[in-house]
């Protein structure tokens, strides 16, 4: 004798499961991803601070009050400062297994070796105030 159970399934309530659990599971995804991009912009960040210590003192980046900027690319990252109401910005480039420093000042960009990013970042200063300097004695 076969026994047959009547069990029916209750199809809403089964689909409405699956979908929660696949929607917990996307939640979930979509934190760890969040977590794992907050990470990564850190230690980015913390890079490029250390990178940009070795050539440009922390004496000068304190007294420029320069700020770490991050785009949203997460490897776009630049240490950015005004002086004398005038916006700068230092980027990182990197071109096959070399690196190199770009200085932004209004439209110019000045690319140089690491070596030379300090001296090339105060000659640009100088250029700014002494061109401030001229204007007012004018």
């Amino acid at each position: 004798m076969e026994v047959y159970l009547n069990t029916q399934v209750d199809l809403n309530s089964a689909i409405d499961q699956v979908w929660r659990s696949l929607s917990e599971r996307n939640q979930q995804w979509k934190q760890r991803q969040e977590a794992a991009i907050a990470q990564a912009k850190q230690i980015l960040a913390q890079q490029f601070q250390q990178d940009l210590t070795e050539v440009l003192p922390s004496e000068i980046q304190n007294s420029l009050g320069i700020q770490i900027k991050q785009s949203l690319d997460i490897s776009d990252i630049s240490a950015d400062f005004e002086f004398m109401d005038s916006p700068f910005s230092i980027k990182r480039i990197w071109l096959s297994d070399s690196m190199y420093w770009r200085i932004v000042h209004l439209k110019e960009n000045i690319d140089c070796q690491p070596e030379n990013l300090k001296n090339q970042l105060l000659r640009e200063l100088a250029k700014l105030k002494n061109q401030s300097n001229t204007e007012s004695q004018s």
